[in-house]
């Protein structure tokens, strides 16, 4: 269980003790600048994402918030049965502290822990081989696109990563015999507790660290290890668990209450349906346009966390625990959710950021590093880039970006047109019911259902909004091959259904190519007839 200590500094000769404090000075400030640059970069990428509307998932973090008292949220008894209290609790305190429903506001939590990853992200690097690994780690965590896009999301993996970096950071000193302490068992419980508050995949890393420390224990029993060597790592791990159980108690009782909400909805996934999901999500991690490369990228961090086992065996199995753990718990939700995503892979990320950069920046013999130190220059420069056009790049919920810019475009004209005394509602499409709620179209009983998601139907009574003395609905319409074909949810057949089943005349003036893909449809209904406006979604 004896790990490799941190590369003692080389002794300074006493004639060159000045010129040498110069340099070292000299490097600090380089150093420390160039932290300060993959920062300002970081949050700059970030920043410049947090004016987009809110999309689904974002729209229910704020429809749980807005519902939940301060005394709900921390006593865990809100609307929401499978996420812990702490992203609810700083939407909740940024609520207050900036008086705004702004989308920036929402987001503000998940932009400070994104910027935050950065220095944690070096201070990793930093304990496993020195600065150079440090400032490598934090340039591919500034510049990862997984990372990024979550960053500038109102959701709490932005939170998970920070937690994920910090308790791995936290753990290198209880793994290593000659640092682990009462003092950093202690520490080390901090970050794990504040990944169960955050997310339950709080358990990936709790699971990933129980599998090093029970590593080091069988390896350190089949090399007869006199107990010295590892009963200290097994007696602070433990009590890092313990406080960090203590700590996080909610949240553990939450996870083992949770019950399979979607299971009997998901069909059965063969072996290869799985492997390809696996295979797209990886592939959006990287997202290099010749599709084998990040396959290829992840394969080589993989080999780089191995090597890492030279220096520390504690760690590098941390590292590659985190990736088996995270694999075998999405091989669970794909059977418990009717989809996998890129945030569900936080947790193994790490893989990647400390992985490939000790491959490329540390590994290799000194001759060969001016190359593959470039080689890491390159690629830590395309995801620069692919952060820049992240919205074209990054696919798992783009289409949901570009349509809700249509949405506020569609919901800005219903209120610069209405009169205060029309009726606003819509034809619910999955949760675009509290879509409504969020941008200011109150739902009824009547009109359209209660603020919250539901199935897609029409307005129920019809007399409701007709006593107004005009009704607005907005509808999602979807267009695929077969309605283009004339099938029943053809864009006409709607307005068609909906100008019968309001008895008025139908205006066919606004139907023009614009509404031949999926639309927005905004329509004013009066005793007068059901006029029709098309907001394209491109």
């Amino acid at each position: 269980m004896n790990e490799t200590p941190s590369r003692p500094p080389a002794k300074l000769a006493k004639t060159r003790t000045a010129p040498i404090e110069r340099g070292d000075t000299s490097t600090a400030w380089l150093i420390g600048i160039s932290l300060g640059l993959l920062i300002v970069a970081g949050a700059f990428l970030r920043w410049r994402l947090l004016d987009r509307p809110l999309w689904d998932d974002e729209l229910w973090q704020r429809f749980v918030v807005a519902k939940a008292s301060w005394s709900d949220l921390m006593r865990w008894r809100y609307d929401d049965r499978m996420h812990p209290a702490f992203s609810f609790i700083l939407n909740r305190l940024c609520l207050d502290l900036f008086r705004s429903d702004a989308a920036w506001v929402w987001r503000l939590p998940s932009m400070i822990c994104g910027v935050l990853c950065i220095p944690a992200a070096f201070l990793l690097g930093r304990r496993i081989d020195g600065p150079v690994l440090g400032l490598g780690v934090a340039a591919l965590v500034a510049f990862d696109l997984n990372l990024t896009w979550e960053s500038a999301d109102a959701r709490m993996y932005a939170m998970l990563a920070l937690g994920t970096i910090l308790v791995i950071a936290a753990a290198w000193p209880v793994l290593s015999i000659r640092q682990t302490s009462v003092k950093n068992a202690t520490i080390l419980s901090l970050p794990m507790a504040f990944v169960m508050w955050t997310h339950v995949l709080g358990v990936v890393v709790w699971g990933a660290l129980a599998m090093s420390g029970a590593f080091l224990f069988v390896r350190a029993r089949l090399q007869s290890a006199p107990p010295a060597s590892w009963k200290p790592v097994v007696i602070h791990l433990a009590m890092a668990f313990a406080l960090a159980g203590l700590l996080a108690f909610p949240g553990l009782y939450r996870l083992m209450t949770i019950r399979e909400i979607h299971e009997a909805e998901v069909p059965h996934r063969t072996l290869s349906e799985m492997v390809h999901l696996f295979y797209w999500v990886t592939n959006l991690l990287v997202w290099i346009e010749v599709r084998m490369i990040s396959p290829l990228i992840l394969a080589l961090s993989v080999a780089g966390a191995a090597l890492i086992y030279r220096r520390s065996a504690g760690m590098a199995t941390l590292l590659l625990g985190l990736g088996l753990v995270t694999v075998v718990m999405q091989v669970r939700v794909l059977q418990a959710h009717p989809f996998t995503a890129t945030r569900y892979w936080i947790p193994a990320q790490p893989i990647l950021w400390v992985g490939f950069s000790y491959l490329c920046l540390v590994a290799p013999a000194r001759r060969l590093r001016p190359f593959t130190s470039g080689a890491f220059a390159v690629f830590a420069g395309f995801q620069f880039w692919n952060c820049t056009r992240l919205e074209a790049t990054y696919g798992t919920v783009a289409a949901n970006v570009s349509e809700s810019r249509v949405f506020v475009d569609a919901v800005n004209f219903i209120r610069s047109n209405r009169s205060s005394a029309d009726a606003v509602t819509y034809i619910p499409h999955e949760r675009f019911a509290y879509r409504g709620e969020y941008f200011g179209l109150p739902a009824t009983a009547a009109l359209g259902g209660e603020p919250a998601p539901s199935l897609p139907r029409l307005p129920m009574d019809r007399n409701a909004g007709l006593n107004a003395p005009a009704t607005w609905i907005l509808a999602k319409i979807n267009k695929d091959p077969a309605a283009a074909a004339g099938k029943d949810r053809e864009l006409p057949g709607v307005l068609a259904e909906l100008a019968a089943f309001y008895r008025t005349p139908l205006d066919m003036a606004p139907l023009t190519a614009s509404a031949s893909g999926d639309c927005w449809l905004v329509m004013r209904v009066d005793h007068d007839g059901l006029r029709p406006t098309i907001f394209a979604v491109k």
